[in-house]
């Protein structure tokens, strides 16, 4: 009853990240016209003139697609001793470290809301390229039990990109009557700070030592 309780629960969750990928595509295609008031760019026309800021954004939209998928096949154990962990792992780390998390950082500095939602968004970005690092470092280091830990709070992180939008479609579905930009700073913050208490809470409770118990145990 557990097993089957526990390969439901895979199922639902890979449904639910296969249809966030697909959120992302979706919101990702309009971009590709590269026109400078297509949906969400028609906020940010004080700074879409800022060449860094243009480019980041750009940068930042069309690799959030790989990066979704690529962080999930880490927790997948049948993936551990295959070359494709690995391969995924490096194209998650290189790019969340070299294009994500800087180029949401640079974003950040410019986010709606004012002061409260940049501090969100910095340190989000912060966060993200923090706890990536860590888990490389680790993964280096062979110490796979803190490698698997940092990779959930890296993911959980990655994951603010679909709660943000789902946060704000509950605002909109339920009518919140509420300004504008309090909408917008609570949603910065609600989008990755719970993200991240799930994520220690699970690591708490034994997730990613359960999760690497067989893959280790030809090693102790």
């Amino acid at each position: 009853m557990v097993n089957l309780i526990r390969t439901a629960g895979i199922v639902v969750w890979c449904i639910g990240l296969a249809a966030a990928v697909y959120l992302m595509y979706q919101l990702s295609v309009p971009y590709t016209s590269f026109q400078k008031n297509i949906d969400f760019l028609g906020t940010k026309q004080n700074v879409y003139h800022i060449d860094y800021w243009r480019y980041a954004f750009y940068a930042h939209v069309f690799t959030s697609i790989f990066v979704l998928p690529a962080g999930f096949t880490q927790f997948n154990s049948a993936f551990f001793r295959r070359a494709w962990h690995r391969r995924l792992g490096m194209i998650y780390i290189l790019t969340v470290l070299f294009i994500s998390a800087p180029t949401g950082f640079l974003m950040g500095l410019h986010a709606n809301g004012g002061l409260a939602s940049k501090a969100s968004f910095i340190m989000l970005s912060t966060l993200w390229f923090v706890t990536t690092l860590l888990a490389f470092i680790n993964a280096r280091r062979r110490r796979f039990i803190e490698h698997g830990e940092w990779m959930l709070y890296s993911y959980a992180l990655t994951l603010s990109a679909i709660t943000f939008r789902l946060i704000a479609l509950g605002f909109d579905l339920f009518e919140v009557h509420v300004h504008p930009r309090e909408v917008y700073v609570t949603t910065a913050w609600l989008s990755w700070v719970p993200n991240l208490v799930i994520a220690h809470l699970l690591i708490k409770t034994g997730f990613i030592k359960s999760l690497f118990k067989k893959y280790l145990k030809p090693n102790l």
